[in-house]
Parts: structure tokens; sequence; C-alpha cells
């Protein structure tokens, strides 16, 4: 988590220099002197810290811990009717939202959805009605603006009732563009949307961008693979053998397949669900496999219960990093999918020993 800043309030909520702590961060240039409080002004230029930390993030390192203290912050020389950007917490996504507002004056929200991007957060609760009251709340944002209006994020949506949020604290939402970088312009038209700006594109190397982190976190099941393969192998042999070589590597490419074909194909696999798009392609992994290792049936028969539902689970687990499904249909094939994946992983389980047992003999 990036270094917090610690604000020494008095009584009546109003803040000098003289009575505040704070450990500065890179990325906060000043601070402005208001009737609610002193409000840190943000740098809209990202440095090579902000890149380091990014590529840190999308490769799975200290990415839970990727955050910065939610509450009140300007960009530019923000004012009464200055326009209110709300987004998570996350630093990715706060840098993705500061960098687009060069030259834009904004006051700019932030909620605490444990360092988790808007869309995750919005489908996980943080990034939601209950979370945005209290930062309204707790910032007194709305003693702040006179055009009581907040601009949420599109793809929070899911999370926020707008209804409640406007009945408890008296400020409307507005849902702005889907991409930061249309935010100048959606407020140059007073806050109102092209059809270009509501449309979510997901290409491929927008895909790409995450598949580094997917396959990360799938790297220690298969160190625990290879290991277990590796003692299988050695009591079947009952020696040292590099035999379990080829059941790792070919289970090492599976995790390749599901965390980086999967998301690179994505588009041109056929079905909705994303549990039977990854069981067709760890089908077709599969038969190629057996085909270039001349495998025999048991090994076969082994290939599809264990390979198939382990990229399906990628596969499925990819759902999250996405913008066109839903939380409900989700929740759904996890349900459905969970069982039949631990079936057949056990029934693959089963399959080996019995073939080790029969070539230890």
């Amino acid at each position: 988590m990036t270094r917090p800043i610690m604000i020494k309030r008095k009584t009546n909520n109003s803040l000098s220099l003289k009575n505040m702590i704070v450990r500065k961060e890179r990325w906060i240039r000043s601070f402005i002197n208001t009737k609610i409080g002193l409000i840190p002004v943000i740098a809209n230029t990202l440095t090579h810290y902000d890149t380091y930390g990014t590529i840190n993030a999308r490769i799975g390192i200290n990415r839970h811990n990727y955050s910065i203290i939610p509450g009140l912050y300007a960009s530019g020389k923000p004012d009464a009717n200055s326009p209110v950007l709300v987004t998570a917490n996350y630093k990715l996504t706060f840098d993705k939202v500061r960098s687009s507002l060069q030259g834009i004056s904004a006051w700019i929200l932030l909620l605490d959805t444990k360092g988790v991007n808007v869309w995750c957060a919005a489908g996980k609760g943080t990034f939601g009605t209950k979370e945005l009251i209290k930062q309204i709340e707790v910032t007194k944002i709305g003693e702040l603006i006179n055009h009581k209006s907040l601009i949420l994020p599109q793809l929070g949506a899911p999370g926020v009732s707008g209804y409640e949020v406007t009945k408890k604290t008296g400020l409307s939402i507005h849902y702005g563009p889907v991409y930061a970088k249309d935010i100048p312009a959606y407020i140059n038209r007073s806050m109102v949307k092209t059809d270009e700006e509501k449309i979510i594109h997901f290409t491929t190397i927008d895909r790409l961008v995450l598949t580094p982190i997917e396959i990360k976190s799938a790297l220690v099941s298969s160190i625990i693979a290879g290991i277990i393969f590796f003692i299988a192998h050695s009591i079947a042999s009952q020696s040292f053998t590099l035999k379990f070589l080829n059941d790792y590597f070919s289970f090492l490419g599976a995790i390749i397949t599901g965390g980086f074909i999967f998301p690179l194909i994505l588009p041109i696999l056929p079905f909705r669900s994303f549990a039977l798009k990854g069981a067709l392609l760890g089908l077709f992994y599969s038969v190629i496999l057996a085909f270039f290792n001349k495998s025999s049936l048991g090994n076969i028969l082994f290939g599809f219960c264990i390979y198939i539902p382990v990229i399906s689970f990628m596969a499925l687990n990819f759902t999250g990093a996405t913008t066109f499904t839903s939380i409900s249909g989700v929740k759904k094939e996890i349900k459905i999918a969970t069982p039949l994946y631990l079936l057949s992983v056990i029934t693959g389980i089963i399959i080996k020993i019995i073939i080790l047992i029969r070539s230890a003999l």
C-alpha cells in the first residue's frame, strides 16, 4: 500500500499546514485549503514510479496492496462548480483517471474498494451504495459543491443504487464514459455521453495484458502438481526417476493454455459459458497432447480428466477480468462446474494410480 496521509483535524474541521502531519506521496503536488478541510492536489502526469508499480501489479507483485487512502482529492484548481468524479482506490485505476484529467479541474472521490478495480469491486459490493454514502458523509463533499451531482464510472453501476444515494445524501448520480480517456470530452459536453463512450471494448491487447497475473496465480498449483507427480512416479519405480517430467510439462502446458491461449482466442470460441469455452479448449489440448505423445488409453483418459477441468477452471476464473459477464451468470456457472471439476480430477487421479501400479508390477 502506498504511504498513508495522516491529517490532524481541528474540531471546527478547518485545516492548515501547521496542524497536519503528512508523509507526502510522489503523486501529491500540494494542498488546497477549503471550507471542509485541506485537500491534497494530485499530479496528472505519471512518473516512472507509477509505471513500475503498474508493471508489478500486472504480474501480480504486491497486487493486493496496490491501493491508496480513500477520500477526497483535487485535480487542478477545482471550486464549488467543478465536477466530482468517483472511482476506486485501486492505484492503477486512480492513475488512469488522474492522467486523463490534464488541464481539467475536478474533485476525485475515492471509495474504499480494498484496492480492487471498479468492475470487480461493483460485483463484490465494495464499490457500492453503502460505501459511496459513507465517503460522501465522511468527506463532506456535499458542503463543498454547488451542483450537488457526482459522476460515477459506468462499470460501477451494478453496485450502486442511485435512488438510495440521492435519498440519503441529496446528491444525484450520473454515469460517465466507460474509459477514463473520454472523461474530459464528457465533462466539456456538460455530462452527455456519446454512443461510442458507452461501448465496452475488450481487445486482444486488453486480454493479453491480463494473462501474466492469471498464469502467475496458477504457478503454485503447477509446482504442487510437479511434486506430486515426482513422488508418485518415484514410488512406482522404487527409485529416483525423471519420468514424472512428461506429466509435469503436460500440466504446465494446460496452465499456459488456460491462462494465455484462452484469453487470446476468447472471441472465436463457441458457447456463452466460459466453463464450456474452456472445456472445449481443454478437449482440443488433450487430443493434441495424446496424439503427439502417442499415449496409451489410460493416459488419454487421465489427460481428459485432468487437463480439461484445469483449463476450464482457468477460463471460468477469467470471467473476473472481463466486462461482459453477469455476476449471477458466473455464480451459476461456478455452482454447476465445481462438482464436475472435482469429480473429473478425482477420477483422473484414480486412473493415474492404476497406471502407476500396473507399471510397477
